[in-house]
């Protein structure tokens, strides 16, 4: 590490890094995470739902050491709840209390401070946490309106945020921003200006493997295999492709709690279940897709084996 800039020197070290903390990326994510690291920039990561964006701020900061600050966007979001607020009831008593300083039309500093001021997620990691710069996690930003991209470009331009009646809250530390979006709208071009860009997709065979081997260790090399190998006939082949699976992790675990030495129709059913949302879905895949499935699984692996 830099003792300069505490962060990664190389592309090689920030590997080092996130492998410590079991997280697995190909080489295209761990280079543009180093370039984010490097130069400062916020990295906007872009892709489909639970292929592992948000854990991509969580490796960097337990990696770092510092302090995680997530904002998790959804529809309505502003000012109000991503920046700051005032303590209005708060003002109010203060204002009752001390008449004699009060005068219509004038902001007095007693009402308007620091006292008053109640920082929401973004107004803090412009701040130092436990004398740390944080790591800055805007999740989901697609989910926000996109007012919310407007809001967001002075903190992530200039690492500052301006308060009409205070001034400019000015970050000691710049924050590490990473923003996550899971494509669902176009963002808009002057919060992509700002940031350094990576779509993420689903891993392939090789890459799934290594991450379900980070997760589970001690699950059987078989099973992990045929997993991988079901999991993608699933999502290339499959009529539940469009349910995209949240974690190999966990549907590794299962299988292992039944003892699970090879895959079979009814033990996979049994576990397959976690894959499912919506009871139309797991009827259909309980009929005749999860033995079709694991047939083609089960024949692809063969030929890897050979």
């Amino acid at each position: 590490m830099n003792k300069d800039t505490i962060y990664p020197a190389s592309v090689s070290e920030t590997l080092e890094m996130l492998k410590k903390q079991n997280f697995v990326a190909d080489d295209k994510l761990v280079q543009m995470i180093f370039l984010s690291l490097s130069i400062k920039r916020p990295l906007l990561l872009e892709g489909p739902s639970g292929i592992g964006k948000t854990g991509v701020a969580l490796a960097i900061a337990n990696g770092l050491g510092r302090p995680l600050i997530k904002l998790q966007c959804y529809e309505g979001l502003g000012v109000n709840e991503a920046v700051y607020d005032w303590n209005y009831a708060g003002q109010l008593l203060s204002i009752k209390m001390h008449k004699k300083i009060y005068r219509e039309g004038h902001k007095s500093d007693s009402f308007f401070n620091d006292k008053f001021l109640i920082k929401r997620p973004l107004l803090k990691a412009l701040q130092l946490q436990n004398g740390k710069g944080p790591v800055l996690l805007i999740d989901e930003i697609d989910r926000a309106d996109p007012g919310l991209e407007a809001i967001l470009l002075e903190i992530l331009a200039e690492n500052q945020f301006t308060i009409p009646e205070i001034g400019s809250v000015i970050a000691q530390v710049p924050p590490i921003v990473i923003v996550t979006s899971n494509g669902t709208r176009t963002l808009h071009n002057a919060l992509r200006r700002r940031c350094l860009f990576h779509y993420s997709s689903w891993p392939e065979f090789k890459q799934e493997k290594e991450l379900l081997e980070s997760k589970i260790p001690n699950a059987y090399k078989t099973i992990n295999l045929m997993i991988d190998s079901y999991l993608d006939s699933i999502r290339m082949g499959s009529t539940v492709r469009d349910n995209p699976l949240t974690s190999n992790g966990n549907w590794a675990s299962t299988l292992s709690q039944f003892n699970a030495f090879e895959l079979s129709p009814e033990r996979v059913s049994k576990a397959f279940k976690l894959y499912f949302n919506y009871r139309e879905k797991l009827k259909r895949a309980e009929k005749a897709e999860i033995s079709n499935l694991l047939k083609l699984a089960q024949k692809e692996f063969k030929e890897l084996s050979l």
